[in-house]
């Protein structure tokens, strides 16, 4: 797979903690330089891994702190091995979100905000990639989701948890209707937009990671 990818010498040198989704390798080329290589498993249809890096590198160039991404010998981003999709980026220096930072969930917050500022534009259509927001299933299906899921913790002691769970459900469509919902406008979302996909460099985000979604 690292000779569809114009590097020198590239060898793995490890593998990141393991996904049930994709896989990750840290790979070091001849000159010194670190990247990422990712085998995609979770989204394997090959224009929607396309479309995933044409939106990153979308961000990329607009300023936002994305990883750099290594175009293959495929004429583009994605190469193909053994009828599976992978790309390789730049790796980034830093740690994952460090929940007594304050600075850095400010940090993150103006971030996500900007993410949706830049993004307003790409008008890419999302009907071929299969682009739905499928929390809006909360509003109609959120019941029947509760009680399926009650049925296989079935005489386990988790009443309080269903509880809590049902209580946010009410407060949620109490507070937000349906067709109030519906009413608002639409964007682009990361959907994944937690710690362990961001990389801060101090207090400031050097890397959002993970556009599977």
């Amino acid at each position: 797979v690292l000779g569809l990818f114009p590097l020198r010498d590239p060898r793995v040198e490890e593998t990141f903690e393991a996904s049930t989704r994709n896989d990750n390798y840290l790979v070091r080329d001849a000159d010194g330089r670190r990247y990422v290589l990712r085998r995609y498993r979770r989204n394997a249809d090959r224009d929607r891994v396309a479309f995933q890096l044409r939106f990153q590198r979308r961000l990329r160039d607009a300023g936002y702190p994305v990883q750099s991404i290594v175009d293959s010998t495929h004429d583009g981003p994605v190469a193909f091995s053994l009828d599976e999709s992978w790309g390789l980026f730049g790796y980034v220096e830093g740690e994952h979100y460090d929940f007594d930072r304050p600075q850095q969930a400010e940090e993150a917050g103006r971030r996500l905000a900007e993410f949706h500022l830049l993004t307003e534009p790409f008008d890419e259509p999302d009907d071929p990639y299969e682009l739905k927001w499928e929390a809006r299933s909360h509003w109609t299906e959120g019941d029947a989701d509760l009680t399926r899921l009650q049925q296989r913790f079935d005489e386990q002691a988790v009443s309080d948890e269903f509880e809590y769970l049902r209580a946010w459900l009410d407060d949620l469509r109490d507070a937000l209707p349906l067709p109030e919902l519906d009413a608002l406008p639409g964007g682009w979302l990361h959907d994944d937009y937690h710690g362990r996909n961001t990389i801060f460099a101090g207090d400031t985000i050097a890397a959002l990671l993970d556009f599977n979604r």
